[in-house]
């Protein structure tokens, strides 16, 4: 049985442990601190929403993973850092900015879709220009790619926008609405997700910081942690924040120990706290070593807990596929 290392039990972490678990690897998730959760730990108890059409936490409910029973329904609503914009869908009506209704918003979005295949390379502010479109939906556009997508539409092209658009748009009756989690999120999310992880058999362990990864054997690694355990494993995610993962690298891989160092902060999900940018890209940054986190999501991700299960969820499949191919 082959071992797989996760560092980090957070959200993506968890995630990727607990489905390399159900494959029948032997796996070890490492956590430098003392609770689970990462991100959720610090939530504040009911404070965890999600969108009703998030397609990777949905299927952890439909495994058992997650209980229904702690979720009530709630009007569906985005709102920035500030809390001064909100990207709303009512029950009944259009999306809304600040109140402001959007003036026909599918005859823009059917306009930016027919142009956005043509010019696929194309930023989104040539648009703008060429179409000009209502102040409200282009200020709508441009917060979802700051906010969803990490980007300025002066970078973004529409091959990124629009799976987050056409997500948005699913929330048509009855899906309108966002669940809340009455209970603590960690324990909701994390604490369900480790539970599961060691009834099959495997490793969650806390307060083990990971020190040092260096190259064991043609395509293993090895994982030092603070208290001088040793961990040989046939592949290894980092489930971190890039400043977190970015020490851990081994020498040979020095470029993108600094690209992660350097790696740009953002506003972003109603935080109150500068987080990673996100990049959809491939993860696999060595052999058998992978980067996961909600700052690295598949492409179309909604944010948040979404996106960071949707990394996990898409790396574990990315490891077992390399694993397999052996």
């Amino acid at each position: 049985m082959k071992r797989i290392v996760v560092i980090g039990a957070g959200a993506a972490g968890l995630t990727a442990g607990w489905r390399l678990a159900r494959w029948g690897y032997s796996v070890i998730v490492l956590e430098k601190r003392a609770q689970l959760g990462g991100a959720l730990a610090e939530l504040a108890e009911n404070a965890l929403r999600f969108p009703a059409a998030a397609p990777t936490l949905k299927q952890l409910m439909r495994t058992g993973v997650l209980s229904l029973q702690p979720l009530r329904s709630l009007p569906f609503t985005w709102g920035d850092d500030a809390g001064t914009q909100q990207w709303s869908i009512p029950a009944t009506g259009w999306p809304k900015i600040e109140g402001t209704p959007v003036p026909h918003p599918l005859f823009w979005l059917w306009r930016l879709r027919a142009w956005g295949r043509r010019h696929p390379d194309t930023p989104l502010d040539a648009w703008f220009r060429i179409a000009t479109p209502p102040a409200p939906l282009s200020a709508a556009l441009t917060q979802l790619a700051a906010q969803w997508c990490g980007e300025s539409v002066t970078t973004l092209t529409w091959p990124r926008l629009a799976p987050l658009l056409r997500a948005i748009m699913r929330f048509s009756a009855p899906q309108r609405h966002a669940w809340q989690v009455a209970e603590a999120a960690s324990e909701w999310f994390a604490v369900a997700l480790a539970r599961r992880i060691g009834r099959f058999g495997q490793v969650v362990q806390i307060a083990s910081p990971v020190m040092t990864l260096t190259p064991h054997g043609d395509s293993g690694w090895r994982v030092t942690t603070v208290g001088q355990l040793h961990f040989t494993a046939a592949a290894v995610v980092v489930a971190t924040e890039p400043q977190d993962a970015a020490p851990l690298l081994p020498a040979e891989l020095g470029r993108t120990a600094a690209r992660l160092h350097q790696w740009p902060q953002v506003l972003r999900w109603g935080s109150a706290r500068a987080l990673p940018q996100m990049v959809a890209k491939p993860v696999r940054i060595a052999s058998h070593l992978w980067l996961a986190g909600d700052w690295l999501p598949p492409i179309g991700a909604l944010p948040g807990l979404e996106s960071a299960v949707a990394s996990g969820w898409t790396t574990a499949r990315a490891v077992r596929a390399a694993l397999s191919s052996q």
